[in-house]
């Protein structure tokens, strides 16, 4: 574990050398089904760190879910998100009232439950859309593989919005 997390490190020491950084937050409510077979709603809270936010390229997302019953704190995920392309003439312009762009995005990462159950993530975000500041997520699907057990669960981010702070002067 040591030697992958040192990997990691490196391999994303590029981008803090020649990026514009930005940080940002997010909310989401959430459902899952969990490899164990139990299921949950929850509000997905969320740090992001995105080295390039003018195109939010390799953004590292650390997000708390919280569900309103006991145990309050459900599940912690740790995501490297990056847009697969990135469409400004793209046909759900008529949506919003500002220029976005049309940016599906692919996320893997990892899934922390208590009292020591983990996961392997991906997510697929077809419905995404950004610009400097903003990036909005509609119906967003994702998978869980626990190794341990052999089993896979699923979740969906109902409406993600994230809010960025820095980096956005053009």
């Amino acid at each position: 574990m040591r030697r992958i997390s040192l990997i990691f490190v490196f391999m994303l020491l590029p981008f803090l050398l020649f990026s514009k950084p930005g940080f940002g937050w997010s909310l989401a409510p959430v459902g899952e089904l969990l490899p164990s077979g139990g299921a949950y709603g929850a509000l997905g809270a969320s740090f992001v760190f995105s080295p390039w936010v003018n195109r939010h390229v390799g953004d590292i997302e650390a997000e708390l879910q919280f569900a309103p019953v006991s145990p309050y704190l459900e599940a912690v995920n740790l995501k490297l998100s990056s847009p697969l392309f990135w469409l400004i003439k793209n046909p759900f312009r008529f949506i919003f009232s500002n220029s976005v762009y049309w940016a599906p995005k692919l996320a893997l990462g990892a899934q922390y439950r208590m009292p020591n159950d983990w996961a392997v993530y991906m997510s697929i975000a077809p419905l995404s859309f950004q610009d400097n500041e903003y990036v909005y997520e509609f119906l967003s699907p994702y998978v869980l593989y626990d190794f341990e057990n052999n089993r896979w669960g699923w979740g969906a981010y109902i409406m993600k919005f994230a809010y960025f702070f820095g980096g956005t002067d053009d």
